[in-house]
């Protein structure tokens, strides 16, 4: 999983949703009312996000590595499905159908990202899906260079760290 995990609450969790698109300023503004109502429900809100997060994480990481998904993390993935009302539906577009969410009554922080995972998974993108080589990093991230090679989800952050490394460590050991 990531090392350097961004969401480490509720409110981190609907600060990333609304930074992301994925919720509007007013239903990130009646989410918080409600947790602060009912703080269970904001701890099981978040406990379900990090576990679709987690399982979601390890079904990509499966179409990376070229391996089957595991079974529990599918079946959570199926459950938020089952659960995430209103239903998705195909929205026709100019360049083909997507997967499209109807607008409900009230704001689900998981729909959005289930939506845009099952886009991906039924994408011609998804062969783009790579993981990050970088040491403890495990992110995932779309490769859109031409020639398919890059190597980090962020050459800011993890390929900077790793080229430094490789730096020290011909320093500390020259060629002779």
């Amino acid at each position: 999983m990531v090392r350097d995990d961004q969401i480490r609450g509720y409110g981190h969790l609907l600060d990333w949703a609304q930074e992301r698109g994925a919720l509007r300023e007013i239903e990130v503004d009646q989410l918080r009312e409600e947790a602060a109502a009912d703080p269970d429900a904001r701890r099981r809100a978040l406990g379900r996000a990090w576990a679709f997060r987690r399982a979601l994480h390890d079904c990509l990481r499966s179409v990376v590595r070229r391996e089957p998904p595991p079974g529990a993390s599918v079946a959570l993935i199926n459950s938020a499905i089952a659960e995430s009302p209103p239903a998705f539906t195909l929205a026709q577009r100019a360049d083909g159908i997507a997967f499209a969410i109807p607008v409900g009554p009230y704001p689900d922080l998981l729909r959005p990202v289930l939506c845009s995972a099952l886009h991906l998974l039924s994408s011609p993108d998804l062969v783009r899906l790579r993981e990050c080589t970088a040491d403890r990093c495990g992110r995932l991230y779309l490769d859109h260079t031409k020639n398919g090679s890059r190597r980090w989800c962020d050459m800011g952050t993890c390929g900077n760290r790793a080229k430094a490394r490789r730096h020290q460590a011909r320093l500390r050991h020259p060629l002779p």
